[in-house]
This record gives C-alpha cells, sequence and structure tokens, in this order.
C-alpha cells in the first residue's frame, strides 16, 4: 500500500496561524478514511498521540534547524518507505526526493526581506521558490498567495490548487460567566476597555505604525479604551518597544505575550473594535475569529484581506498612521456600523469552514495519489 507523510513538525502551543494549520488538517485525518497508509510525523516536544512519530528537530537557532531538516527527512524515508510528502508549512528540504504537495501560506519572505534576519530572508526566499517548482501540487491558502505564486516564483496556474483556510466558529462564541471573564482579565492584566490586535510581534504585522495611530487616537480624538497586543516576540520586535516608549504609551498599551487558547475568545469578546494593522497577509485568520466573537473588524486594505474580509471589516491604509486611526475611531463611535459590520461577520465566517479545507487537501492527496 502507498504511503504518505506529512510534516507537522513546526506544531507546538505558539505556532500562531500556521499551528491552527496543521492542528486542524490532522483533526480532520480522525474523520476520513484513505485508500493510502498516512504517517505524521512531529517534534518530540509535541508527541501527544502514540501514532505520531517524534523527532529531534525543532531548536532555537534556524541554523541549526535548517541542517536538522536537510539530514533527517532522507534518512526517515528510507527507513520508513513513505511515497509521498506534503509539508504543510511552505517549503520542504531539497533533500526530499519523492513527490510531494506543498502548502505555500505567503510570499512575504520576498516582499518584506527586511523583516527578517538577512540569513532567514535568503533561505527562505530559495526554499519557497524551490519547493514550488520541484511540488507535484501547490495548496495556495487564498487567490492573493496563487497570484503572488504565479508572478513572483512563475510557477504555472494549473499547479496551484486554492484551499481557504477555515474557522472553527463555535470556539470563539464559547459562553463564559462574569466571573471568569474577570479572571481571565486578571490572569492578563488586562484593562475593562479595549482595542484589541492580535499576531506576533515582528515588523509586518505594523505596530510601529498601529502605535503612532493609537497616540493620535489619544491626542486628537480622545479616546478612553486602551490598546491590547496579543502576541509573542518573533523577530526584530525591539523598535516596538522603543516606539512604545518615545510615545509615552507604556501606561496605555498592554502586551500578553502568550495566551492559553481557552482564554482566547474571553479576550476577543471582551474587545470594543478588533483591529489588524498588518503590511502583509497570505490569509489572516484572526479577522475571521473576532467576527465569530461578534465583533467588529477593522483591517488593513493590503494583500489578502479585501479576499477574505470582504464586506465585513472597515478599510484603511496601513502605511498611514492618520487613515488608521480615523478608521478606528469611526468604528468605535458608529453604533450602526458595528452592527452591520458584526451581521456581515457572521454571514461571511460560514464561507471558511476547516472541513472544507481538510476535504480538498485530502481530495488532493487521492488526486496525487491514487
Amino acid at each position: 500500500m502507498k504511503s504518505l507523510v506529512i510534516n507537522a513538525t513546526m506544531l507546538n502551543e505558539q505556532s500562531g496561524g500556521l499551528g491552527v494549520y496543521i492542528r486542524e488538517l490532522l483533526c480532520g485525518l480522525e474523520s476520513r478514511t484513505f485508500p493510502f497508509d498516512i504517517k505524521v510525523v512531529v517534534d518530540k516536544n509535541f508527541s501527544k498521540i502514540d501514532s505520531y512519530l517524534p523527532v529531534n528537530i525543532n531548536s532555537k537557532y534556524f541554523a541549526d534547524r535548517i541542517i536538522k531538516e536537510v539530514f533527517l527527512w532522507p534518512s526517515l524515508i528510507r527507513k520508513y518507505q513513505w511515497d509521498y510528502f506534503h509539508s504543510p508549512m511552505s517549503y520542504y528540504p531539497s533533500s526530499v526526493h519523492i513527490p510531494s504537495l506543498v502548502t505555500i501560506h505567503d510570499l512575504c519572505c520576498f516582499h518584506y526581506a527586511a523583516g527578517y534576519s538577512l540569513l532567514r530572508a535568503k533561505y527562505l526566499q530559495k526554499m519557497i521558490s524551490s519547493s514550488a517548482k520541484r511540488a507535484e501540487k501547490i495548496i495556495a491558502i487564498s487567490e492573493f498567495t496563487k497570484q503572488d505564486l504565479i508572478n513572483t516564483c512563475k510557477v504555472p496556474a494549473s499547479k496551484i490548487k486554492v484551499v481557504h483556510n477555515g474557522i472553527n466558529s463555535k470556539e470563539f462564541q464559547k459562553i463564559y460567566s462574569d466571573a471568569d471573564k474577570v479572571l481571565i482579565r486578571k490572569r492578563y492584566s488586562l484593562p475593562e476597555n479595549y482595542i484589541l490586535m492580535i499576531g506576533h510581534l515582528e515588523p509586518r504585522k505594523n505596530y510601529i505604525r498601529l502605535l503612532q495611530s493609537f497616540k493620535i487616537l489619544k491626542q486628537k480624538y480622545d479616546i478612553k479604551e486602551s490598546l491590547v497586543i496579543v502576541g509573542r516576540e518573533n523577530w526584530k520586535f525591539q523598535p516596538i518597544y522603543d516606539t512604545l516608549q518615545e510615545l509615552k504609551l507604556e501606561k496605555e498599551v498592554y502586551f500578553t505575550s502568550f495566551v492559553h487558547q481557552g482564554d482566547l475568545a474571553a479576550i476577543y469578546q471582551d474587545a470594543k473594535v478588533f483591529v489588524n494593522a498588518s503590511l502583509f497577509e497570505g490569509f489572516g485568520l484572526t479577522p475571521l475569529e473576532a467576527m465569530a466573537a461578534g465583533i467588529p473588524v477593522a483591517v488593513s486594505n493590503a494583500t489578502s484581506h479585501p479576499e477574505i474580509v470582504n464586506d465585513s471589516g472597515i478599510y484603511f491604509d496601513p502605511y498611514d498612521p492618520e487613515d488608521i486611526a480615523r478608521a478606528i475611531f469611526v468604528l468605535l463611535n458608529d453604533s450602526d456600523l458595528q452592527k452591520k459590520l458584526v451581521k456581515n461577520g457572521y454571514k461571511n465566517i460560514k464561507r471558511f469552514e476547516w472541513h472544507q479545507c481538510c476535504n480538498s487537501t485530502f481530495d488532493l492527496y487521492e488526486e496525487i495519489i491514487v
């Protein structure tokens, strides 16, 4: 019987949107039978299911992980005689020579290389481009990413299938008691009234301009809300803290770092508005999560946001702090607009179901293998 291996080694408690994608894909495996074997490989620190194969691959040093990847996969493929390979993480090592499928989330490293270390940017550019050319098929998580692959990596459109991510709506509609919400606010030292943004602390998330716009909101519009930023420190995050001090916003902005998944919905639900000021998103799960939680959304008019958010958010120019401030202020003070966007949001999220994402992905497995 033929076999396929899924590289889930990036899965961990703090792996952000990529982690959500991998986790939902693995959950979907349980509800479908296949005419071939599937093996899931995870990092040894995340071996929670006996049928998964744990390996020692993750490292706090990027170069160390690169070396491990190059030598580990050929060894495992020879040992277990796998026939096909799926990488959900935008690239796979050139040392993998069996037919492969790769899910490519975005090409941020090509367009915002300055947001990465030089080594990481060059490596990701080389590996994503190479993987896109070598793969049997490519899953792009949005039409935007598909077009970017065609234009940037010169990949033929016939090789790419668009499979949107999903949203687990019920997870963000969980009902909390007032006591539980108070407890969660205390756990993360959160204020009662706040604007919310969620995303790793890194340059493409555009936190510096968001902070500048928040200063405008305080000075020009005299808003009372605080700003809450949920996300772990990823890379090149120190300028965010420097800007915070320069603008003297230390008492108005709250950083939570990592938040437990069970607490996240409550943090969404307590927000007055949700904002995503990102300069580049291949998909963008967080606006959909906010919609599921019933929170009005303001997003940048960049990259995939118009495709995913559609008519369920108010848009702004992410390069213009004045425009960001304007959009947030309008949303905070227009109750009719809030109701309209929340209603549209509930309708919009129905376009994105994880079971649809999983089934489309598994159909592609069968197309390649059977």
